[in-house]
């Protein structure tokens, strides 16, 4: 269930969009478990870095993080019951690692019942091959992490 400080993110849509460098952002980190994220999913080749991270935080309580391998063997075994709550999803790499990320993540995880997604993106990525950027298909509004955090 979420509650009304988790909601206030997302206001009537099921996900939201955050500017955030993932590395070297402290407060995201903050602002996430202040929100209570259940759920981090993250590029596999980062996981260990990002864990790491992650521990250095005094409030990070009950989050499982899942590199992107993971999350597709979870897809195929329809190992969905392990990604719930607020999840929040970091992107890295190019566009095309962006945006196979991104199709994985709506086609799959998107609308799962009692799912909400935190999109976490250095920048407003362009999709060249669909003359899109990426907060064109969020289907909910921009956050701030200090949004996070209040």
């Amino acid at each position: 269930m979420i509650s009304d400080d988790q909601k206030s993110l997302f206001g009537d849509s099921i996900e939201t969009i955050i500017y955030a460098d993932v590395l070297n952002e402290n407060n995201l980190y903050k602002g996430l478990f202040q929100k209570r994220v259940s759920c981090i999913l993250v590029p596999t080749k980062n996981k260990e870095l990002i864990w790491g991270k992650i521990q250095e935080q005094e409030t990070a309580v009950n989050i499982l993080v899942i590199g992107y391998e993971d999350v597709i063997e979870l897809v195929k075994n329809r190992g969905f019951y392990y990604i719930e709550g607020i999840v929040a999803v970091f992107y890295d790499g190019n566009e095309g690692d962006i945006l196979k990320t991104f199709r994985l993540i709506t086609r799959y995880i998107r609308n799962k019942n009692g799912i909400r997604i935190i999109h976490v993106v250095k920048e407003n990525v362009y999709f060249s091959k669909l003359e899109k950027t990426i907060t064109e298909f969020i289907e909910g509004p921009t956050t701030t992490i200090e949004a996070l955090l209040s």
